[in-house]
């Protein structure tokens, strides 16, 4: 049997923010389609610096239109929230796999 390869898609990350919906708190990525497609339960690789970096899941997604999404990522707490902003991650280039 053969073995699938698994794709990975791109997003450009065009803005990003936090949103409070009832108890939970979510760091969202405004952020364009550039190569794939991007779904619930996904992993978002986000970078720290040259060779390091770490994975994250994809909660839920908000279809904005023409390729357009907003990916939202629970947090826990106001700590996850100010490392996850501290990343800079305002018109980068990500991997979701």
């Amino acid at each position: 049997m053969k073995e699938q390869l698994k794709m990975h898609s791109k997003i450009q990350v065009e803005d990003i923010f936090t949103k409070n919906v009832g108890e939970k708190i979510f760091f969202v990525l405004a952020c364009r389609i550039v190569a794939g497609e991007v779904t619930v339960g996904s992993n978002m690789s986000l970078p720290f610096s040259a060779g390091l970096g770490m994975t994250i899941p994809i909660d839920e997604i908000d279809v904005i239109g023409d390729q357009r999404i907003e990916i939202k990522v629970h947090c826990n707490d106001q700590e996850e929230i100010e490392f996850l902003l501290g990343l800079n991650l305002n018109g980068e280039a990500l991997v979701v796999e």
